[in-house]
């Protein structure tokens, strides 16, 4: 038997054992909690407007299992994550952006219950003089992502990033945010369908391919038969371009092989006279807020009846004492009658969508916009098919609801949006619209000023109204049945001032799915030129038309929905100059650099079908001269002179005031113009261009102070030729 004391013994080891158990447990060093990092858009930018790509990158001690949540400062957008436990893994989130042009901060986080959950946060600031490429890996040769490089034309810088399979894997939304992509000569015919699919989509609708094949080697694999350059070196896609590099990416020679593309329009974009989106859907919808006179009538009444009416009225019965039961039965009438004239102020109407549908050879594209009402109020579950993406309204009226969130599934992407009683909300999405065929459009110009086509209604929806713009001008087709064809022709010349094409094309006589006289397609048409889904600056074909058949593939709280509403369906084509020499409406023009008052730069980009090219002179209808021509080391200045030149006057601002005795500057002198700057009355003015203005089957143009023109008001004049 062990005595006391062995006892005792035992005891103080089993203490001592305890107590180096506890300090080497706090010696150990702590094993890394979660932790998050965050890279978002493409080198640090974005395009306003467009879906932001955002990676978060989840570092776990343990199994972990959670919601990942993203937001740039609105309705956060969540995912359902996993990874296991010691190990890293990166997630590729799409979410709205702002097209307001500011500085953006992204931030994410995984909620875990406590006050202080994993988050991480970047910042990305609006595209400028960048242009961001993507590059495959088949376009670097086994070399890394190259650095920052020059352009082609002195407008900025090139920025290179590496596309992944995650991002491949969202084309064309996780694409939007770039302009250029390159890849190998043959990369693009090895990848899988649907991420071909996708880059085709993204170039027809106005991205520029670099494929680092030579001219005339041979098809290249994965591009369709109209789009294959052949013994060129680039080939119109769409609204977009392809070009071919000779091998000179995989050799590293990247200095001066990207080249400006286009800006999509955001605030400089012509309003065709309608209200924002949201109000005009809100006024499809039957929703109006009552005038405040009507208001201010209504309360004015009540108080007058349960104030001195009812007081007045009692004294005189001598039962002031009902007032107690009175007054609650008055209140209750009148709360009545506001209940039946809030209900009369919309319409039976609970769902109303406007959607732009643009359609090409490689599948079509939706952009919506869902607006709702709820009359008792609650929360509208919004559900999209897989592949789209959901957003919150950019530049939409404040007091619209606004969503609590979105959250992606496996079978796409939910959206709630809570409503109070008699609320209307919008949400916004994009993605594939489900429709085969497109509406096609073909385009011929002649020296003569005119162009001459067809539209057909490849899509088995009818479309009414249909129209067929070039540049500034349009001519109305009428309506076109599922299959139909019909020719246009037009003459096109610069803008005449007066209602934009679209104005004069769709008057305000058109009527919303209410029976009431709807704006929607005016400001429908604006949101489709802001998403650059629509390009009026010249050198392409667009054609538009309406219809009312088509219904988003969406679910609302557990229901497929079927909203009324306007769909705009659009469609492009290159302009070609007919007998295969150029014409002046077959010039594609662009704005690839703008900067406010301060200046632009317009591309002016030929056919590379037709290479008998030969510039003469740059007609512009502006009032500020100098402007800049590249030619390939420097920009050359171009003055005006001639009795069409705008004419300039100096005004000399006014005395400064200086203490007496000491020197006194004179103001410096302001240079305005003397007459009109835009309109049928301001000068049309032509200027001869220097040599080497044509590069590459461009000429660049910098307008570098001043009120720079519309595009549609500045073009390139030919040389007559043999």
């Amino acid at each position: 038997m062990m005595g006391i004391g062995g006892t005792r013994r035992h005891s103080a080891v089993a203490a001592l054992a305890v107590v180096a158990v506890a300090v080497s447990i706090a010696s150990t060093p702590a094993v890394a909690a979660t932790s998050l990092r965050v890279d978002a858009g493409y080198a640090g930018t974005f395009v306003p407007g467009q879906p932001l790509p955002v990676r978060v990158r989840v570092t776990a001690d343990r199994l972990l299992a959670g919601t990942l949540e993203v937001s740039t400062g609105g309705a956060p957008t969540s995912v359902r994550v996993e990874v296991p436990g010691g190990s890293e893994k990166e997630f590729l989130v799409l979410v709205s952006s702002s097209s307001l042009g500011d500085a953006t901060t992204v931030t994410a986080r995984l909620p875990d219950g406590s006050d202080a959950p994993a988050t991480a946060t970047a910042s990305v600031t609006p595209l400028g003089d960048a242009e961001v490429v993507g590059v495959l890996p088949g376009a670097l040769g086994g070399r890394p992502v190259p650095g920052p490089t020059t352009l082609a034309v002195d407008a900025g810088t090139a920025r290179f990033v590496g596309l992944g399979p995650a991002e491949l894997d969202r084309a064309p939304d996780s694409l939007q945010a770039l302009r250029t992509i390159a890849l190998g000569g043959d990369e693009l015919g090895r990848q899988a369908p649907s991420v071909r699919n996708g880059i085709l989509q993204w170039v027809g609708h106005g991205g520029r391919l670099l494929v680092d094949a030579s001219p005339g080697a041979g098809a290249v694999a994965g591009l369709p038969d109209e789009w294959q350059p052949g013994a060129a070196d680039r080939a119109r896609a769409g609204a977009g371009e392809i070009r071919l590099t000779a091998g000179a990416m995989a050799a590293g020679r990247w200095a001066g092989l990207v080249e400006p593309t286009a800006r999509v329009a955001q605030e400089g974009v012509r309003r065709a006279g309608g209200p924002p989106l949201g109000d005009a859907l809100a006024s499809d919808a039957g929703f109006r807020i009552p005038e405040l006179s009507w208001l201010v009538g209504f309360l004015a009444v009540y108080v007058v009846v349960v104030g001195p009416g009812l007081y007045v009225l009692l004294r005189r019965k001598g039962r002031p004492e009902l007032a107690w039961a009175v007054i609650p039965v008055v209140a209750v009438l009148f709360a009545g009658t506001a209940w039946v004239g809030g209900r009369g102020l919309r319409t039976d109407t609970e769902s109303v969508h406007g959607t732009v549908l643009a359609t090409g050879a490689h599948g079509s594209t939706a952009v919506t916009w869902l607006g709702f009402t709820s009359p008792g109020g609650g929360t509208v579950e919004v559900r999209y098919p897989d592949g789209w993406t959901a957003a919150t309204p950019s530049r939409d009226v404040p007091t619209l609801s606004a969503l609590r969130g979105v959250e992606v599934t496996s079978s796409g992407p939910e959206a709630a949006l809570p409503l109070d009683a008699g609320q209307f909300g919008l949400v916004s999405a994009r993605g594939p619209s489900g429709k085969a065929g497109a509406l096609v459009v073909t385009a011929r110009a002649d020296a003569d000023g005119r162009a001459a086509g067809t539209v057909r209604n490849g899509t088995d929806l009818p479309l009414n109204e249909v129209g067929v713009l070039v540049g500034t001008s349009g001519v109305a087709v009428g309506s076109l049945g599922p299959g139909q064809e019909k020719e246009w022709i037009l003459g096109v010349g610069p803008w005449q001032g007066g209602p934009p094409v679209e104005f004069q094309l769709w008057g305000p006589d058109r009527v919303g799915p209410g029976g009431q006289t709807s704006f929607t397609t005016f400001s429908l048409f604006d949101a489709a030129r802001r998403a650059g889904m629509v390009n009026l600056d010249g050198g392409d074909a667009v054609a538009a038309g309406w219809t009312d058949a088509y219904r988003p593939p969406v679910q609302a709280s557990g229901r497929t929905a079927r909203p009324d509403g306007t769909t705009l369906v659009v469609g492009s084509a290159p302009v070609t100059p007919s007998g295969g020499r150029h014409a002046d409406l077959s010039i594609r023009r662009e704005t690839v650099r703008t900067n406010g008052g301060l200046g632009s730069v317009f591309r002016f980009a030929f056919d590379p079908a037709a290479r008998a090219a030969d510039p003469a002179k740059l007609s512009m209808r502006s009032a500020f001269f100098p402007v800049e021509v590249w030619t390939g080391e420097s920009w050359s200045t171009v003055d005006c002179s001639g009795p069409r030149c705008p004419v300039q006057q100096i005004i000399q601002g006014p005395a400064a005031v200086c203490p007496p005795g000491q020197p006194c500057p004179l103001p410096a002198p302001t240079i305005v113009p003397r007459g009109p700057i835009f309109g049928p009355d301001a000068p049309v003015v032509d200027v001869a261009l220097p040599e080497g203005a044509l590069r590459d089957g461009a000429v660049y143009v910098r307008v570098s102070s001043g009120i720079p023109p519309f595009v549609g008001d500045a073009g390139i004049v030919l040389r007559e030729s043999a």
